[in-house]
């Protein structure tokens, strides 16, 4: 979107905010006509702020300061999570069948993946990084199950490769 001004009949200039596309011009809106200098710069603003209103998007390069639009002395910086990732991995891990293990397990299968680390120090990284909150009491909690869990895991990792890469995994080497 431009902002175009052109000259009209009655010797005044008109205001409009114009899109071009495919070499054809859309105008969009009728802004006004000015006569003066002042009625002009007058338009022109009121076009810019049309414009910021239309598209709902800030300037790339913005002619006022940004502390107008956010007051930094107001605001605090809380973090950054990595939901994407963490979906992402879920997602494998769902489509892998894992979604019926406990999720204490993805999760920490998940967070070894982002950042290796203990299991307990991993569950103090997924609450700093992903916004999830396991307590240590739940880990003990299912530690002992996890044991069990190992050859169905191991089954379930080798029958998805099997099935989606087509290869032939007659030795799997396991720790």
């Amino acid at each position: 979107m431009k902002i175009r001004v052109v000259n009209t009949a009655s010797k005044a200039k008109a205001v409009q905010i114009v899109r071009y596309q495919n070499n054809k011009r859309t105008i969009l809106q009728h802004i006004g006509s000015a006569h003066t200098e002042a009625e002009m710069d007058e338009l022109i603003l009121l076009a810019e702020e049309w414009i910021k209103d239309f598209s709902k998007q800030l300037s790339i390069f913005p002619d006022e300061s940004p502390n107008r639009l956010i007051h930094l002395s107001h605001c605090t910086f809380i973090g950054v999570q990595y939901n994407f990732f963490y979906q992402q991995i879920s997602a494998i891990q769902d489509k892998m069948g894992f979604a019926e293990l406990p999720l204490l397990l993805n999760d920490l299968v998940t967070m070894r993946i982002f950042e290796p680390a203990s299991k307990l120090r991993s569950l103090e990284l997924m609450e700093q990084f992903f916004g999830i909150k396991h307590s240590r009491k739940s880990y003990y909690k299912i530690a002992p199950q996890c044991v069990d869990l190992k050859e169905k895991v191991e089954m379930k990792v080798v029958d998805f490769a099997k099935e989606h890469y087509s290869f032939n995994f007659d030795i799997v080497f396991t720790m």
